[in-house]
């Protein structure tokens, strides 16, 4: 029988709602590290940040940072179902909610990953 486990995902203002997420191998480059809030595309049977380009599919959330300055592959949470505010999601290479294009957002929906505008009204 198979071992199951679970894990407590934190909401905060950049994740809103985890429904689902899955521990899968990133690859990140050195010196590149990977934030909370980062979009992602599948790699084979992996993740990576998401990079534009024509047939690049952004598929999934990072749930946790990475910060490294060796390359290589890393065990991580990663949404694969859920709410993201999208002020706070990250293109790699760009600051929060920026260069966040319809067809991200399109892409993301199709995966069931919904980016939202939240404001803090506390501010």
């Amino acid at each position: 029988m198979a071992k199951y486990s679970s894990e407590k995902i934190l909401v905060d203002d950049i994740i809103r709602e985890v429904e689902e997420s899955i521990r899968a191998s990133v690859t990140i480059e050195a010196n590149k590290p990977l934030a909370r809030g980062t979009i992602l595309m599948r790699d084979g049977d992996k993740f990576k940040p998401f990079a534009t380009g024509d047939s690049n599919v952004a598929s999934a959330i990072a749930l946790e940072d990475i910060d490294s300055t060796t390359a290589g592959d890393y065990n991580i949470a990663i949404m694969v179902k859920g709410v993201v505010n999208k002020r706070g999601a990250i293109v790699q290479g760009s600051e929060a909610g920026v260069g966040i294009t319809s067809a991200i957002v399109d892409n993301l929906r199709m995966y069931s990953i919904f980016l939202k505008d939240y404001t803090d009204i506390a501010q």
